[in-house]
């Protein structure tokens, strides 16, 4: 936030961490203050810039934002990301959330690669093993524009 108000500076505003064993960095641009209109901040020129100068330092930039469902944050960062991973939490994510969350993303034209399921436990799913593979089906897209499958 204070970074796209002009209020600091890349080298002051990025914190580096260190990321296991093998000496590798990891930046991190935390949120800052919750400011009074982040989706128009998030949405701004200045954030298309911060983000055209982040390119040329990083190899990747991830952003970690709350449910779509909620807040209009993720829909407005997948609109400036090169790709977007939906998140959802085993016997938790409501599933019509979930679809709407990706027919949302379809209508903004922001490209899924994929989904992660979290706190997935095959047992309680009625496999027999601990360690599983599952298949998914893959969305397409119908008519109307929206996910059918």
């Amino acid at each position: 936030t204070q970074l796209l108000i002009g209020n600091s500076s890349i080298e002051a505003a990025i914190q580096t961490v260190s990321a296991g064993n093998g000496g590798h960095l990891l930046h991190l641009l935390p949120a800052g203050r919750i400011p009074p209109n982040p989706a128009e901040l998030l949405g701004s020129e200045r954030m298309r810039r911060l983000l055209e100068q982040l390119r040329q330092q990083f190899d990747m930039i991830v952003f970690d934002t709350p449910p779509l469902t909620l807040v209009t944050d993720a829909a407005v960062l997948g609109t400036l990301s090169d790709s977007t991973v939906l998140v959802a939490r085993a016997g938790v994510t409501d599933k019509r959330a979930l679809y709407h969350a990706a027919a949302q993303l379809y209508h903004l034209r922001v490209q899924v690669s994929g989904t992660i399921v979290n706190d997935f436990n095959p047992k309680e799913a009625g496999y027999g093993y601990e360690y599983g593979y599952g298949y998914a089906p893959r969305y397409e897209y119908g008519h109307a524009g929206t996910p059918s499958g």
